[in-house]
């Protein structure tokens, strides 16, 4: 193991055979930096098509690189990604997907980046409409970052609504999410990155924050977890992953006094409105839509009483109408009948 790494790069796959290897291969083809100040770990939770051999293959020709494969039996990406954490060694930790890429200049300018006086780095938003199912944009795209376009605030700031919650787009310091014990929670298969992000945000110290740094390129249209066709058992998984998150949510024991609650409570307040927004916009049969309009009554959460800047009031109102926000549904998913729940 190379001494001073500054970076873990942790990347959990499972069944990702076609895109595993150029998700690795965008980390290990970043110019000017050396190549021992950086390591790659692969987490392979118990993918049952080539995804194991295509790594073991392309760390057998790549030995001159610091990248090691976990092999461990199918128990969810938050154990994969925790596992790829307890094997790192570099002074701050990326999370990554295993079908996504990175931008060849980004660890250059990270390595720069990071330093004593910050918990977190947060980049821009990832880049979508990039990668689809060939791999020619990850050589070819520039992120044109800007590092003088960086700025310094409390961590529990980026909650905020003006920044997105990707949890890709945030790289840790490593000592700071073991020191608090700060993990991805096991058992829940969708949104299992917004608990992290949250408690994650509101324990640390310093960020910094440069929306320059597009360096996070992630792919479309395929049927990863968190992407492709919702079909009515997924969709079910996906509503009992909205609920486990949220009830771990409201466990957060933040006083009331301090400044962090204001951004924490936005923030759990937005969660709640797109549980309630999901119902509508991926056309929930009805049933459903029933059953999370009283559970959220049943934990006195709906209707909503709270706004939220670029939501517009008539909105909340009517979604709080429960008979009128049914009719609602009704109509939406008639006008557009042909209209993909994902879209």
């Amino acid at each position: 193991m190379a001494e001073n790494l500054a970076l873990s790069v942790v990347i959990p796959v499972y069944n990702l055979e076609k895109y595993i290897v150029p998700c690795i291969e965008s980390v290990i083809a970043n110019k000017g930096v050396d190549k021992d100040s950086f390591e790659v770990i692969v987490v392979n939770d118990g993918s049952t098509d080539g995804s194991q051999k295509n790594v073991e293959r392309y760390m057998e020709q790549h030995q001159g690189y610091h990248i090691y494969l976990i092999n461990q039996k199918n128990q969810g990406v938050s154990a994969a990604r925790n596992a790829g954490l307890a094997k790192a060694r570099g002074e701050f930790v990326w999370f990554i997907d295993g079908d996504d890429a990175i931008s060849s200049d980004s660890l250059s300018h990270i390595q720069v980046l990071i330093n004593d006086s910050i918990d977190v780095l947060r980049i821009a938003d990832c880049v979508g409409n990039v990668l689809y199912e060939d791999n020619e944009m990850i050589t070819s795209y520039n992120s044109l970052a800007q590092d003088d376009e960086g700025y310094l605030l409390p961590a529990y700031k980026l909650l905020g609504h003006d920044y997105g919650h990707g949890h890709t787009t945030y790289i840790w310091r490593r000592d700071f999410l073991v020191q608090y014990g700060l993990e991805y929670p096991i058992g829940i298969s969708h949104n299992e990155d917004f608990y992290f992000l949250v408690s994650s945000l509101l324990l640390a110290g310093q960020a910094y924050v440069n929306l320059s740094l597009r360096f996070y390129l992630y792919r479309e249209g395929i049927c990863s977890v968190s992407r492709g066709q919702f079909d009515s058992l997924r969709l079910d998984k996906y509503v009992q992953s909205q609920f486990s998150v949220l009830n771990k949510l409201l466990w957060l024991d933040i006083p009331e006094s301090q400044d962090k609650y204001i951004y924490y409570r936005d923030y759990l307040n937005r969660y709640i409105y797109v549980i309630i927004a999901d119902c509508f916009f991926r056309k929930y049969p009805f049933f459903l839509i029933i059953y999370v309009l009283q559970r959220l009554k049943a934990m006195r959460l709906y209707p909503m009483n709270f706004s939220l800047i670029g939501i517009s009031k008539f909105r909340i109102w009517l979604f709080n109408q429960s008979s009128l926000f049914m009719l609602a549904c009704l109509i939406y998913r008639v006008v557009f009948k042909n209209k993909d729940i994902n879209d």
